[in-house]
């Protein structure tokens, strides 16, 4: 009788412990929601001590991006490792993504896999595309881009977007069996609806050219406008040309030259020659000379640039950028600078 008192008595205290655990932690979170980063700190720091995996996790996320307490890189993964070993999926994510930067560990990509694995294993769709960009680009040792193709499509069909976006490209390079345009365009698509700046560009691009769907300038005009108004240099080129051309939109000259300014500003060749070209002829622009002139020389050096740096030999689309992964310190606090690197021009599938 007292055996049976005594183990109730202690399932009751741990449960109790438990609660109070997850209580103090949900109040972490509700501090973190309101951008409370110091109190939010203090409330996870001595859960995740007491071995709350999820309290570790967001108590080294707060470490790594500075919030509420001094940045400290190498204390902060240790404490997303602690969470990752304790199975919170988030953190075994989290762990791979900092094993490829080397942020606050050591770089190395098959302990990368290993949490990515695991996290995917898990059922999170970021870390099933991390492992294949990781399997394709070659990182993982061997040519392993066969299952590369099937994590992107395991991933993908999970709804993940940039996995989406990858096997749109394998399917219209044909990486995955047969060239199919027409599901590679729905893959796009899908991905762009999702806010994807470099899937909304691929759709505009097969809407203008009618590649996979059918041609429909007005909605190549939607989706450049959405890829351009995030920053997509070749969306703000694309649009600012049709534009100029009336293409899809009312013929406008002067947004047209706005749109090549932007993206000739982000350091795209194409664009400068375009907007020196408007300059000359005074269509958009009032006519300066000089300024067609210093745009015209700008794209020559840019050309000159690119041609130096371009990549010998053709690389496939669906590997380039291999090793630039989704971030949760970025999705989370998205005011952070990415690590180096980890802005890429986009892909295009021509």
């Amino acid at each position: 009788m007292l055996a049976l008192l005594f183990r109730f008595l202690t399932v009751a205290v741990l449960a109790a412990c438990c609660a109070s655990a997850q209580a103090s932690t949900e109040e972490g979170l509700v501090l973190l929601e309101s951008r409370r980063f110091q109190a939010a700190y203090a409330v996870f720091l001595p859960e995740a001590e007491k071995g709350d995996a999820r309290a570790a996790f967001e108590a080294g996320r707060l470490l790594l991006a500075g919030r509420g307490v001094e940045k400290d890189e190498a204390s902060g993964a240790k404490w997303v490792l602690a969470s990752a070993e304790g199975g919170y999926r988030d953190a075994q994510y989290l762990m791979g993504a900092l094993s490829v930067y080397g942020i606050g560990v050591e770089k190395d990509s098959q302990v990368a896999l290993t949490w990515f694995s695991k996290a995917a294993a898990a059922g999170d769709a970021r870390a099933a595309t991390a492992m294949g960009i990781l399997t394709g680009s070659g990182a993982a040792g061997g040519n392993r881009r066969p299952e590369a193709v099937l994590w992107f499509r395991r991933a993908a069909e999970a709804g993940e977007p940039e996995a989406q976006r990858r096997r749109a490209l394998a399917l219209a390079t044909g990486r995955d069996g047969k060239k199919d345009e027409a599901a590679a365009a729905g893959w796009f698509l899908k991905a762009a609806q999702k806010g994807l700046r470099e899937a909304q560009y691929n759709t505009g691009y097969r809407y203008a050219e009618g590649i996979g769907v059918p041609r429909d300038l007005a909605k190549a005009v939607y989706w450049y406008d959405k890829a351009a108004a995030g920053g997509d240099v070749k969306a703000q080129y694309n649009l600012a040309t049709m534009y100029l051309n009336g293409l899809g939109v009312e013929e406008d000259a002067a947004r047209a030259a706005g749109w090549f300014l932007k993206a000739a500003g982000a350091g795209y060749g194409p664009a400068m020659y375009r907007l020196g070209a408007l300059y000359e002829e005074g269509r958009g622009v009032k006519r300066d000379y000089r300024l067609a002139a210093r745009w015209y020389e700008a794209a020559d050096a840019a050309a000159k640039e690119t041609m130096a740096k371009a990549p010998k030999g053709r690389v496939n689309p669906v590997w380039r950028g291999s090793l630039v992964l989704p971030d949760d310190l970025r999705r989370t606090f998205p005011d952070i600078p990415a690590p180096d690197g980890a802005n890429r021009a986009p892909d295009a599938v021509r």
